[in-house]
């Protein structure tokens, strides 16, 4: 293994203690930070917080408000007298409340992406309980007791495939006997097995398709 030299040692710790951090010596001794880390951490030194560029410099564009008060300026005396006297009584706040009701959610959210069938709904919770109840809180694949995940054999992406469109109209899809318990590498597993499945199915009944065309 490489050792450092004692003149090469005591350089950097020179400038270490001079307040320079990891990319300040790597660029005086020739290294690179990543270098400078790993001897650091070997002599048991604290990081050197990296210094903010702008610190001490002043500003180009001066804030219009500084050094004025209330009693020198009138726009800063409205703004104040807005701020403070702006209460609402409770019939009020209870207004905007029902006003902004169902605003924001649901569909009307910028964040919505259609909806789930399962995830923070109470009937899922209670399905989530039953299998890792009796699966014995283990993952059915490798035993491992962290991570566990709820998987369901016949995900949404599947359901909707013409050979399971053939079921009865009574066929349930939520009976205990559709959900297992694995942990989060054995159901990433699982779910790239299933996404080559179904990428095969559809290439077949593509070429069905072609065929009969």
């Amino acid at each position: 293994m490489y050792k450092l030299s004692v003149k090469k040692h005591n350089k950097r710790m020179k400038l270490y203690k001079m307040g320079m951090n990891d990319n300040e010596i790597g660029e005086k001794v020739f290294r690179n930070a990543l270098t400078i880390f790993k001897w650091r951490k070997t002599n048991n030194l604290k990081a050197v917080p990296k210094k903010a560029w702008n610190k001490g410099t002043k500003s180009l564009y001066q804030a219009w408000n500084k050094g004025l008060t209330k009693e020198t300026d009138i726009r800063i005396k409205k703004y104040a007298k807005a701020l403070t006297n702006r209460k609402f009584s409770k019939h009020v706040r209870k207004k905007i409340s029902k006003s902004l009701l169902g605003k924001y959610t649901g569909k009307n959210n910028w964040n919505y992406k259609g909806g789930r069938k399962y995830g923070n709904t109470l009937k899922w919770d209670k399905i989530r309980k039953i299998i890792l109840k009796r699966d014995k809180h283990k993952c059915r694949n490798c035993g491992s007791r962290k991570n566990l995940h709820v998987h369901h054999m016949i995900p949404d992406r599947i359901r909707s495939h013409p050979e399971y469109m053939c079921l009865p109209t009574s066929f349930v899809f939520d009976k205990p006997v559709w959900f297992v318990t694995l942990c989060i590498s054995c159901h990433s597993s699982v779910g790239k097995m299933m996404d080559k499945m179904i990428y095969s199915i559809r290439k077949e009944n593509r070429k069905k398709l072609r065929g009969k065309n």
